[in-house]
């Protein structure tokens, strides 16, 4: 069953969507932990950079919950 928000489709559900859930977390994580370029990533996950820029700026696929907590996370243990 497709998830809905307001009759629309988002994510992998999207009928434009060229990656997968996770597939975007992958990229998301190639450009956090392992610090590769978008060209890097492009060709790895075998995309456009563009796409991957997208992903890294949060233009695209806006990152779920559980990454956002991540990140909290992280920068918490960062200041203390």
């Amino acid at each position: 069953m497709l998830e809905r928000r307001n009759s629309k489709r988002y994510g992998e559900n999207h009928p434009a969507a060229t990656l997968t859930d996770k597939e975007v977390e992958t990229v998301r994580k190639l450009r956090e932990d392992e610090h590769l370029t978008y060209d890097q990533i492009a060709a790895i996950m075998e995309c456009s950079k563009s796409t991957v820029a997208g992903i890294c700026q949060n233009r695209r696929r806006n990152p779920r919950t559980e990454i956002v907590e991540r990140w909290r996370r992280k920068e918490s243990a960062g200041c203390a």
